[in-house]
């Protein structure tokens, strides 16, 4: 009997043995760093040794891409019957009116209604004014964009002509018409506005105006109240992604437009527009916002543990403090807003006295190869810094797919509190030494 009992119990062991004890995420988390393992990585005791802030913009280098040339006016207007052209002098602009309030809707537009007091006071025979608009702010290049436009007959007599929606900056504008409009009467007008190649992107003043037949009399004019945001396209024709969208997804770490458009998604687009404004290629565009988020950012280790990385959010809502790490996502943050692929990059080496050093920078692609930028210490188009400024034993890791939950160890207890894993929470791809 004893030894069928054994029996008896040693198969209720095995059995035991057989099935695993189902665990949360939360209880999920990678195991702490092997020290011996990571004794390459640029960590001291545990956390990265960051290699600090230094200015090394001399040693930038400079290959501007071959600008997109816009066709000439001629061949515009054959390509866009409803294109109009401007001169600067002949767009009274005005000011805006900071009482105009801007309802943003999920489509990626923004509606606005305009008072009686704040109507410019053209004068005309027949008089037609704008009361409301419904407008896109986010353009895309070589893609139509669609404006909602109403205007009122305030006039005493029908009225025809043209509702137009201008891009000051560049100096064109699209229309459509109206006609036969009754005194009183209101109508919707949609206005259909190509964005070509070959323009700026960044923030983009927008003008409404109104024309009235039979020659073109302007009876309205109105600069809107916050710009749109033009970008690059990511289509395949454009300027795709090489590794098929990673270099452009948002993430716990980067935050920008997707999904639906709202006014969150503005508020963080808008200052990656005025980073890169004015600027026609996406080396131009990298090159200048590199020098804007060194310019904005201040480098300290207060606030942050080093072992986290904070999101572009988490930057901005901390006086955009942080180290080489933060540098970096604030960074690639507004590049993707602006539809150029960006990389995360950490680094590991030796310094001169043989002490690992920690590091992050960015790769972006402008359409034909991957450029070197350095937030933190200003360097741009310029990889062989390291080793010309005495670092060795360089090895870099691609940090990709962001995810917050990834790591849930006992020293993170936390998730969605923009503060990342600097290692386990991405997914990490080796790309080799430099």
């Amino acid at each position: 009997m004893k030894h069928v009992n054994s029996l008896i119990i040693f198969a209720l062991l095995l059995a035991t043995c057989a099935f695993t004890v189902p665990v949360t995420a939360e209880e999920q988390y990678t195991p702490s760093f092997n020290k011996s393992k990571f004794q390459n990585m640029g960590v001291v005791n545990g956390s990265p040794n960051w290699a600090g802030m230094r200015d090394l913009s001399q040693f930038s280098r400079y290959e501007p891409q071959v600008e997109v040339t816009l066709p000439s006016r001629e061949t515009l207007k054959k390509l866009y019957p409803n294109i109009i052209f401007y001169d600067s002098l002949d767009l009274p602009m005005g000011e805006r009116n900071s009482s105009e309030e801007v309802t943003f809707n999920q489509d990626g537009s923004f509606s606005v209604f305009r008072t009686q007091s704040n109507q410019n006071k053209l004068t005309a025979t027949t008089d037609v004014r704008i009361t409301e608009a419904q407008i896109a702010w986010y353009w895309v290049q070589d893609s139509v964009v669609r404006h909602l436009i109403t205007v009122r007959n305030v006039g005493s007599v029908p009225a025809s002509g043209k509702v137009i929606v201008i891009s000051p900056e560049d100096g064109y504008g699209y229309y459509n018409t109206f006609s036969n409009l009754p005194p009183s009467a209101s109508e919707t007008v949609s206005v259909a506005y190509m964005v070509p190649s070959g323009s700026s992107v960044g923030r983009k003043p927008i003008v409404l105006e109104v024309w009235v037949d039979p020659d073109d009399t302007r009876t309205d004019s109105w600069l809107m109240p916050i710009d749109g945001i033009e970008k690059y396209n990511n289509d395949a024709d454009h300027l795709p992604d090489p590794d098929w969208g990673t270099n452009l997804e948002t993430s716990d770490l980067y935050h920008f437009p997707y999904g639906s458009l709202s006014s969150e998604s503005y508020g963080q687009t808008i200052e990656a527009a005025t980073a890169g404004d004015d600027t026609t290629t996406p080396y131009a565009t990298a090159q200048k916002i590199l020098g804007y988020t060194k310019n904005v950012m201040c480098y300290t280790s207060d606030d942050l543990d080093g072992n986290y990385t904070a999101s572009d959010i988490w930057i901005k809502n901390h006086q955009y403090c942080g180290v080489c790490d933060e540098y970096t996502t604030l960074f690639n943050s507004f590049t993707r807003s602006l539809g150029i692929p960006t990389r995360q990059y950490y680094m590991a080496m030796t310094d001169s006295t043989g002490g690992p050093v920690a590091h992050e920078w960015a790769l972006i692609w402008n359409g034909e190869r991957w450029v070197h930028a350095d937030p933190t210490w200003e360097v741009f188009d310029n990889q062989d810094i390291y080793s010309q400024h005495g670092y060795s034993n360089i090895t870099i890791t691609n940090l990709i797919h962001a995810d917050d939950s990834r790591y849930t160890g006992p020293d993170d207890p936390y998730v969605e509190d923009q503060l990342l894993h600097y290692w386990f929470d991405f997914e990490t791809i080796p790309m080799g030494g430099l």
